[in-house]
């Protein structure tokens, strides 16, 4: 978890992301990230992404691990597997992309009529 770092606005303002994928440069360098934010996916440099500042109690550490320990973990049957997930794409501006719908005619039935001559007509 990150803060993507903003001169215009105070650090509390700043927007938490997720780095979702390292982008490399031409020479091998990482300059760039893909994050995840609150309204969609944004590539970044990563001189203006800052850690989150997280401070963890030892006590309440202590106290999750044996909660975690005690529950029994089950294979639940009815979940997707992550190939199976669709994946929203927004804009840079943070909209919805809706994939258009297409006019297939290729899988349409063509139908041939034919002018009978009047001796077969009924």
């Amino acid at each position: 978890m990150v803060l993507i770092g903003d001169d215009n606005k105070k650090r509390l303002s700043w927007p938490i992301a997720k780095i979702i994928e390292l982008i490399p440069g031409r020479d091998g360098e990482i300059r760039t990230v893909r994050l995840k934010t609150q309204h969609g996916t944004v590539i970044h440099p990563v001189q203006r992404i800052f850690p989150l500042d997280v401070q963890a109690i030892a006590n309440n550490a202590k106290e999750l691990k044996e909660e975690s320990n005690s529950v029994k973990r089950t294979k639940p049957e009815n979940v997707l597997n992550t190939n199976d997930v669709i994946v929203k794409k927004y804009t840079s501006s943070g909209r919805l992309i809706k994939e258009p719908k297409r006019l297939d005619l290729l899988n349409y039935k063509c139908y041939r009529f034919e002018i009978l001559p009047k001796s077969q007509r009924w």
